[in-house]
């Protein structure tokens, strides 16, 4: 504060009050003149600056955001007697530009929220209006466990940023989904941290999403809402208008109310309206949800009865089936009656038969069937909140929250992967939240706040029809294990990719499946204010628990029919193999184990906000974090191999091919000679050795518990400063360092339960249906995928850094930056076990029954006795480097906006070869770089014409009209092509597969680019017998997005603007441009090079049509 001639004032009185409760904290300007009140909750207020000599100045509306470090500038004091006042708007007293803290963030308000168009109410629909953000999840249709998902901020993981509820950890820590979502009345803000944020904000490295619920306030609000969308309102998508498909059903409802206000009994309690406060909503939203389509090969009738004399690939060049004993073409492409299978009849028959043939003559051999689906889904959320004043210098606040959500998907969930219509899998996700929180103020410069939340995520899920996904339902296949308790359940099973795009039975977990995690935090923060600086140091502490059934996939067994060169029985097609019983593998699971994990992570911070002039502040600040690795809670749970532990020649040995006297193919006890039926080939052969060489109990024989160890102490510095060019608020550079530690994935440990000793995962290879029931009860090399890591590890860092420029001009804030972050020790997966390179060309390592075939892998392996072994490490590493924009104006004269645009690009590595350097083999832009990105929001009340005219029915037609949206138009997706083989030739003899081969420019100019071809499809090639092609990461882009979503609104007014009833109509996709959202990406090459794919880089889906939605909504 300064007098009219820039003298400080010195000791001014300074009071805040909550203008929507009352309730006022106080604060003495030092010596400098500077004043601060220490942790601020979110709201609007009126600030009142009383020193003798001078007029009483009252600033009114002084918004203050979540997490804000907020500034009014200079502040003058009038000469004056005490009696005299002087009132001001904040908005023109404040400088909106940000002088107090370097950090990168962005803010979406309530009124924002309500006022722009989100399908579905999805609140995390908006946050793509912030630079830096970048939002994959296209599926947005309702408020959702995974709306999170596909969010992405400056360059980091989806599973790398912070969704907090309240300040409250509000995500299920194993699968990065919700535990609660607020509805969007129920919020009061959304803030999104980005880059350089205070020591105060941790957990996740990438990005702190901060949700705001609404408090009640002495005077009682409330709305009510109903929102409509149906297909009738819709327009059909662009294939399925070429396919002649009709919509779907497509219908959602979502209805709620919220009210909130004063607790009081007139003249007894709470009489001034300014001690307890309550707030309470709630929203239905029963939907039937268009899954659309899927379109697959399924076998024909005549394939059941062994006639492949009308199979084609998808250049209609017939599919030769041969007779594995001769290795010569079935006569007239015919099976023989008496070699088929019955199981494998059986099981073909179990598949729907075709119903579809493709207009379109390019995909007339691609599929056959095609499914389509709508569903109900029932989403309920419940939001209380209760704030309480005893004394002015304690609040007490309670949030409860509750979602129930349950959908019904026929496809495209982990748990559950058909590609056709079987029976729909119905999905719930139940989540609640308590929080209870305690702000005292000791002094005006003393203020401490404690936080403890209890948040539950029940997720669950089973079939609608379970009789359709039995065993007997699919020919009742042979097991190894028919005693391992697992529900009957029909096992995984995929025929390959000849012919193309095969159908296929998948469900990962054992049905009825459940997983409930607990996460308990205690949070405390302490604030104090001394002279220029704001102090503030706090902990959190999360105590996680998750506690789940077996969610391995080959639980109830995994038959795999593809065709495979190395594959002594393979008959060159897919289902023909299934019909003569023949799979080129199968793996199952001995027994279930049930998980039980417990995860601790405490972190401690200690943050200085240091205001050195008025021009300069500095933020400094230093976090740790303390976060053991998780472990299982019960003995005897989780096991992994550690390489260590191995000892050569102490595994079993493996049964091994042979033939008998009479030429037989059987198997053979490599130690002592004895033949065994074909079925025991590659299982290990009893009392023999160790069938868990090199494995531990994580927990026993001072193995550690969590199977890994990792330092006692992180430690996280923070950077940041802010200076006013001028002096005068309106231009301000800023900028910062800091570096941000991450949890790690829990499935990272989770997926270790079960392991060997504790279970085993056998696999059998080039079995047959009728013969491998013999090998039932054995065991053998088990498959360790995605177990937990080995040794001593770090966690996954990133440090973040930025420059900027901020500016305001006439209501409008510039701000320029440049942000950059880099990412160390990232969550990847390695193969520590492969076959060495071109093993299967070793003649050493021929099949002695099968010339020119190889043996099996695991006979191959580095580890004997053991599959394939791909634990978590924290080895990845990624860079992200942007040019951000943000031009931003508030409501003022009808008219508010928001512009962000990002030019960025984020490179790192995208997996781990088993044989080449990371940064030469996988190294290239990551699944999430958009180069470009514009976004542009808007709110803009109409004129009113009736008004303006005098005539007052005209007013009720033309005035208080409003206009809203968001327009999009951003880069599309790097992408490599991939290919296939008609003939299924291994090129590599190796654990990986060759890439396709590049042999010149893949990229077309935009007049070359047609329907069909959007990429060079000339210049890839299949690679050469022997070699790993050469095409890199990322090398081409996919389509974009050009997209515009409207909202025009119509409010009727109900005695004062703060009471009215509004109509809206929104239009998603408003002009029904066809926006192209994926390419056939996948060559197809026959033995003589040639590509025969005729929709090799055509067009293949595409964005959302228009959809509209029409909605209701009273506020008062």
């Amino acid at each position: 504060m300064v007098d009219p001639s820039g003298a400080v004032i010195p000791g001014a009185a300074c009071a805040l009050t909550d203008q929507a409760t009352g309730r006022t904290l106080e604060a003495s300007a030092w010596s400098d003149g500077n004043f601060t009140f220490p942790n601020v909750p979110p709201g609007t207020y009126t600030l009142r600056i009383e020193a003798s000599g001078f007029k009483v100045m009252t600033v009114t509306g002084v918004v203050v955001h979540t997490s804000e470090v907020r500034t009014l500038g200079n502040l003058t004091l009038r000469v004056g007697e005490v009696k005299e006042s002087v009132s001001v708007s904040a908005e023109i007293a404040v400088v909106q530009v940000q002088l107090a803290s370097g950090e990168k963030s962005g803010l979406v308000s309530g009124d924002q929220l309500n006022s722009i168009a989100l399908k579905g109410r999805d609140f995390f629909g908006m946050l793509q209006t912030l630079p830096g953000v970048v939002d994959t999840n296209a599926g947005r249709e309702t408020l959702h466990t995974t709306s999170i998902q596909g969010i992405y901020i400056n360059g980091g993981s989806d599973r790398s940023k912070n969704y907090s509820v309240d300040g409250v950890f509000s995500l299920n820590s194993s699968n990065g989904t919700t535990a609660i979502q607020p509805n969007l009345d129920a919020i009061g803000e959304v803030k999104v941290l980005t880059a350089n944020y205070a020591a105060e904000y941790g957990r996740m490295s990438s990005g702190v999403i901060s949700v705001i619920t609404k408090s009640g306030t002495s005077d009682f609000h409330g709305s009510g809402w109903a929102n409509f969308r149906n297909e009738a309102l819709n327009a059909n998508s662009f294939f399925n208008n070429a396919r002649g498909t009709p919509k779907s059903s497509y219908r959602y409802r979502t209805y709620g109310y919220s009210i909130g206000g004063p607790i009081y009994i007139p003249k007894r309690f709470n009489t001034g309206k300014d001690k307890l406060f309550f707030f309470f909503s709630q929203e239905y939203s029963p939907l039937t949800k268009d899954y659309g389509s899927r379109l697959v090969t399924t076998p024909s009738e005549a394939e059941r009865k062994g006639d492949f004399s009308h199979s084609y690939d998808v250049n209609g060049a017939l599919i030769v089936v041969k007779d594995p004993l001769s290795g010569l073409p079935f006569p007239g492409n015919i099976v023989p009656v008496n070699r088929i299978s019955r199981a494998g009849q059986a099981l073909l028959n179990a598949f729907p038969l075709p119903n579809f043939t493709d207009p379109d003559p390019r995909n007339l051999y691609r599929w056959n069937l095609i499914s389509t689906y709508s569903g109900p889904t029932d989403i309920r959320n419940d939001v209380l909140r209760v704030d309480y004043n005893p004394v002015p210098t304690l609040n007490v606040s309670y949030r409860f929250m509750r979602n129930v959500q349950t959908d019904t998907k026929p496809w495209g969930d982990w748990k559950t992967d058909n590609n056709f219509l079987l029976t729909p899998l119905t999905n719930g996700s139940p989540g609640r939240s308590h929080m209870i929180q305690a702000t005292k103020t000791f002094s005006p410069t003393l203020v401490n706040d404690a936080k403890f939340a209890y948040t539950l995520s029940n997720p669950n899920a089973d079939f609608v029809d379970p009789s359709k996904m039995t065993r007997a339902a699919f020919g009742n296949l042979p097991e190894l294990y028919p005693d391992s308790g697992v529900r009957d359940k029909a096992p995984n099973i995929s025929f390959g990719g000849q012919p193309a795009n095969t159908i296929r039975l998948r469900s990962n977990p054992v049905e009825p499946w459940s997983w409930r995690g607990r996460n308990f935090t205690l949070a405390d923060n302490l604030s104090k204010v001394w002279s220029r600086h704001t102090l503030k140091v706090g902990f959190n502490w999360d105590r996680y628990r998750a506690t789940s059934s077996d969610t391995r996939g080959p639980a109830t067994g995994t038959f795999d029919f593809a065709r495979a060169s190395t594959n002594p029985f393979d008959s060159g097609h897919g289902f023909s193999n299934a019909l003569l019983g023949n799979f080129a593998s199968y793996t199952e699971l001995s027994r279930l184990v049930t998980k039980d994990t417990l995860l601790n992570v405490f972190e401690m911070y200690v943050q200085d906000d240091w205001r050195v002039s008025r021009r300069l502040t500095l933020n400094l600040g230093l976090r740790t974090v303390s976060q053991p690795p998780e472990y299982d809670v019960r003995p005897n749970s989780a096991a992994h191999f550690d390489p260590s532990l191995y000892v050569a020649g102490k595994s079993p040995a493996i049964y091994v091919p042979a033939r008998d006297a009479n030429g037989k193919r059987v198997g053979m006890d490599p130690i002592s000679g004895t033949f065994v039926p074909a079925a025991y080939i590659g299982l290990f052969v009893p009392n023999t050795g160790d069938p868990a060489n090199g494995s531990a109990v994580c927990g026993s024989n001072g193995h550690p518990r969590g199977c890994f160890t990792r330092s006692p102490i992180f430690l996280q510095p923070r950077f940041g400063f802010a200076y006013d060019v001028f002096g005068n608020g309106a231009t301000a550079v800023r900028g910062g360092f800091g570096i941000f530690f991450d949890t790690p994935d829990a499935n990272s440990f989770e997926s270790s339960a079960g392991n060997p000793p504790i279970s085993y995962t056998p696999s059998l290879f080039f079995g047959n249906l009728d013969s491998m029931a013999s090998g039932a009860g054995l065991i053998g090399p088990s498959n360790m995928p995605s177990q937990a890591a080995i040794g001593h590890l770090p966690l996954p860092m990133t440090m973040n850094f930025s420059l900027g420029i901020q500016h305001q001009t006439r209501g409008i804030l510039f701000d320029v930056s440049y942000v950059g972050s880099q990412a160390r020790h990232s969550l990847m997966r390695r193969e520590l076990n492969p076959i060495p390179m071109f093993a299967r060309f070793d003649p050493a390592n021929a099949d002695p029954t099968s010339p020119g075939k190889a043996l099996p892998d695991n006979f191959m392996r580095r580890y004997a006795g053991y599959g394939s072994i791909t634990p978590y490490e924290m080895s990845g590493n990624s860079n992200y480097n942007a040019l951000q924009i943000a031009v931003n104006r508030r409501l003022a004269r009808g008219l508010q906006f928001g512009v962000s645009y990002t030019f960025s690009k984020v490179l790192g590595d995208t997996a781990i070869s088993a044989y080449f350097p990371t940064r030469q083999w996988n190294y290239g832009p990551l699944s999430h770089d958009r180069s470009q990105a514009f976004v542009f929001n808007y709110i803009y009340d109409l004129p009113n014409l009736g008004a303006k005219s005098g005539f007052r029915p005209a007013s009720w037609i033309l005035d208080n009209w409003q206009l809203s949206g968001i327009t999009s138009f951003i880069s599309g997706a790097p992408f490599t092509p991939g290919f296939s083989t008609t003939d299924g030739q291994d090129m590599t003899g190796s654990s990986e597969g060759p890439r396709i081969l590049v042999v010149g420019d893949p990229k077309l100019d935009q007049s070359e680019r047609t329907f069909y071809k959007n990429f060079n499809t000339s210049a890839f090639a299949r690679p050469a017998l022997g070699t790993f092609g050469n095409a890199g990461v990322g090398i081409l882009r996919g389509p974009g997005i050009s997209n515009w979503d409207i909202a025009l609104a119509k409010r009727f007014p109900l005695g004062s603007e703060a009471r009215f009833v509004q109509f809206r109509t929104e239009f998603f996709n408003a002009w029904n441009h066809t926006q192209f959202s994926a390419l056939n990406t996948s060559a197809r090459f026959n033995p003589a090079g040639q590509q025969i794919n005729p929709t090799f880089g055509a067009y293949t889906a595409t964005r959302p049509p228009r959809i509209i939605e029409i909605s209701a909504r009273v506020v008062f």
